[in-house]
């Protein structure tokens, strides 16, 4: 079936198996056999490598470019009350870090919510554009690490742990995250 002399054969355990380049898989029965020929060790490195980096890309410029325009939006009601006339919040003296972690302020304990706050105004003031561009950051971040969560989870299921470097395994991390970063909810 294969003219290279470097073919070489080995056993399947799972339900579905991938080449050691991870370029593609294919489904067999257990305790089947598959043929394939051995990739370089260059061909390894980058099948494995190249994709990741276009994914971030990907996720990178979904996210701003679906939530840039929020950028011109100017404080909201609710908005109001927490940034403009909550004095307390404004910066990161030591008065402020201390009211941040003792206060109950609407019913709830959240002092990182407010020390961010805090560096928000430390960084912009009451420039809402700063405030906004720091939640898309935020919504980033999160977003690509969704990813890594997704590719966790689906690394740990049997049937899909020998096709975890593949190019289709990171395309189904990828979906999930940018499903995750451009759901409204």
């Amino acid at each position: 079936m294969f003219q290279n002399t470097d073919e070489y054969r080995f056993n399947i355990s799972a339900s579905a198996v991938c080449n050691d380049a991870g370029a593609y898989c294919r489904f067999a029965a257990p305790g089947a056999s598959f043929l394939g020929q051995k990739p370089s060790m260059n061909e390894m490195v980058k099948s494995k490598t190249s994709g990741r980096w276009f994914f971030v890309v990907l996720i990178a410029a979904t996210v701003f470019s679906s939530f840039l325009p929020s950028l011109n939006n100017e404080f909201v009601n609710w908005d109001d009350v927490n940034f403009t006339g909550k004095t307390e919040a404004h910066g990161l003296s030591l008065s402020n870090l201390r009211w941040m972690f003792t206060t109950f302020e609407y019913g709830n304990y959240y002092p990182l919510t407010w020390m961010t706050k805090g560096l928000d105004y430390a960084l912009w003031g009451l420039n809402p554009v700063g405030y906004h561009l720091t939640s898309l950051l935020l919504h980033f971040v999160n977003s690509f690490l969704f990813y890594f969560l997704i590719a966790l989870f689906l690394r740990n299921l049997p049937v899909v742990a020998p096709c975890a470097d593949s190019f289709g395994f990171r395309f189904c991390c990828v979906m999930g995250a940018l499903f995750f970063a451009l759901h409204p909810l």
